[in-house]
């Protein structure tokens, strides 16, 4: 299980910080005029930044003084965090920078949050404190899937996913974290929910699975329908059943959020699945309209892209199998290939629930 980066825990540290940002830091900022854009204005708020080091300075390195004032209380934890994401695509913040400008606004700000919220281990003392941090984790993670989602489909040449990937992965360490140590008194659907998504984030790591399945203590959790969900995703993608891991997708089964996670799979599992129609099909041509719908492609032209970067046998019509060996794409057509989404229809509810500027 990810474990929370060990230069964000301390022991025995309460914060005392009653704003979203320290004073200290504000004052500094203020000074250098180091203010974010979506800091600014009216109904602006400075917002504590993350830092490597909470002694110090997270744009100066210089020494904070009393370490718990440099902290937020949960009560500010709390505040901070529903003032940020009340604000994520608002027409005000629309109006001074872009959604991935927010995005990477949030992240850190809500990143900053997380290490307040560790390094007081309040879940170690009190159990309500503790269900109060699973409800700021729970939102945390959501938002990151959301947002990340948005920005897929802006298709920024910038967005950093694997970085935030990785942060995201810290948040879920803690609050999995909180779930063995809080036990039933955490909401059963709840935690069967982002354990899911956890496990579906990750359905690449066959041996880490079935060591976080064997150590997670909630029998009834393993065995509710998100997680034996989560499991049958795992079994197809690891045994390259692409048409079923594509029709578990489809089914009731799924959540918006699952489709989120298991989205940065896709492009793995249609190679993976043009790969053993090569193998298997005959050499009778298939029309790209069909192979669109085998892998859920949105248009023809999409499957096209695909069979001549995979060094496939190809026409105006359509594909023949077996009469070309299968190249697995480069970097490059890789990544056009990961740009290739569900088609308007599947993604249809899911867009409703995303604000983009």
């Amino acid at each position: 299980m990810t474990t929370v980066d060990p230069r964000e825990c301390r022991e025995s540290l309460r914060g005392t910080c009653e704003t979203s940002c320290p004073e200290a830091e504000r004052a500094r900022r203020v000074e250098r005029d180091d203010i974010d854009p979506l800091e600014r204005g009216p109904n602006g708020r400075v917002i504590r930044r993350y830092a490597r080091n909470l002694t110090a300075s997270s744009t100066t390195g210089e020494k904070e003084g009393d370490e718990s004032s440099g902290v937020r209380t949960l009560e500010a934890c709390e505040d901070t965090c529903a003032w940020l994401l009340a604000r994520f695509g608002c027409d005000e913040w629309n109006a001074k920078a872009s959604t991935q400008h927010q995005a990477e606004f949030l992240w850190d700000r809500l990143r900053g949050v997380r290490q307040d919220l560790s390094v007081q281990n309040c879940f170690v003392e009190d159990a309500q404190s503790a269900l109060r941090v699973v409800a700021l984790l729970e939102r945390m993670v959501t938002h990151t899937l959301e947002t990340t989602f948005a920005l897929r489909r802006l298709e920024t040449q910038t967005f950093n996913e694997a970085l935030h990937t990785e942060q995201l992965g810290k948040t879920f360490g803690m609050l999995l974290r909180l779930y063995a140590d809080l036990g039933d008194a955490v909401n059963l659907g709840r935690m069967a929910e982002f354990f899911s998504l956890w496990l579906c984030l990750r359905i690449d790591a066959t041996r880490e699975i079935s060591v976080e399945l064997r150590k997670f203590n909630h029998r009834d959790v393993i065995s509710s329908p998100q997680v034996r969900f989560a499991i049958k995703c795992h079994r197809a993608y690891a045994s390259g059943n692409g048409i079923g891991f594509f029709r578990l997708i489809e089914s009731s089964e799924c959540s918006h959020l699952h489709e989120i996670c298991l989205e940065k799979y896709f492009t793995n599992v249609r190679l993976e699945t043009l790969r053993a129609m090569n193998i298997a099909n005959n050499s009778t041509t298939m029309t790209f309209d069909e192979l669109a719908r085998i892998l859920r492609l949105e248009e023809a032209e999409h499957a096209k892209q695909m069979v001549q970067s995979c060094n496939l046998r190809y026409d105006d019509v359509g594909v023949a199998f077996r009469l070309a060996p299968f190249r697995y794409p480069d970097a490059r057509e890789r990544k056009a290939a990961s740009s290739l989404r569900w088609s308007a229809a599947i993604l249809a509810n899911a867009l409703a629930r995303v604000s983009l500027s």
